[in-house]
């Protein structure tokens, strides 16, 4: 086959090009700019650094949202709201507990029976709390910087943090704010029943 019949275009996408060895001085430091540009990282990182940090928050929430692959999706939208869900039971058992040993005088009453002879008013107090507490943590400290921040998560720091975080907002936050829930509640009966008794006398 002769050089005529010979596609120029085929050759040139077949042919290897032969990298220049390029020469810095050490001493030079390039600008952040510089660094951005200067085909490192990739062009939709660089894309995203030129956005306000609100604007690639929402754009990097919007693409989570709107990702085709369902599993990959879940794996980031679920963990929260499983955390959430199980903050919301730990805190109703501990506010359960509490209602039964503060009201009840029973401490040691079932907890389907505490539940039904409590008054609603701390448990419901306390898994929203604790549910609140726990997405509020994940997406400010877990979620955000994942999507925001460039390179590959630290996955033990993730996972400690999901488990302080449970265990935060599911054992210590009702430990620690439900007696006082409680305590509002008994008072608020005790001064409903001592009007109650003025008013019948």
């Amino acid at each position: 086959m002769s050089w005529k019949e010979t596609d120029p275009l085929s050759l040139w996408k077949n042919s290897t090009v032969v990298p220049r060895p390029s020469v810095q001085d050490a001493h030079i430091e390039k600008t952040e700019l510089a660094k951005r540009l200067d085909g490192s990282r990739s062009k939709l990182w660089v894309q995203l650094s030129q956005m306000t940090p609100q604007h690639r928050e929402e754009y990097l929430s919007k693409l989570v949202r709107n990702w085709p692959y369902k599993w990959e999706k879940r794996a980031v939208l679920h963990p929260a709201s499983v955390s959430m869900a199980v903050s919301a039971l730990s805190a109703s058992f501990v506010a359960t507990k509490v209602c039964a040993d503060v009201i009840l005088y029973e401490p040691k009453q079932k907890l389907i029976a505490a539940i039904r002879q409590s008054p609603k008013k701390p448990i419901m107090f306390a898994a929203w709390t604790s549910a609140l507490t726990s997405i509020m943590l994940n997406q400010s400290m877990n979620y955000q910087p994942i999507l925001t921040k460039e390179g590959k998560p630290c996955e033990p720091c993730v996972f400690g943090k999901s488990i302080a975080f449970g265990l935060f907002s599911g054992i210590m936050l009702p430990v620690l704010s439900v007696p006082y829930a409680v305590e509002y509640v008994v008072n608020s009966i005790f001064y409903f029943l001592l009007h109650l008794k003025n008013v019948c006398q």
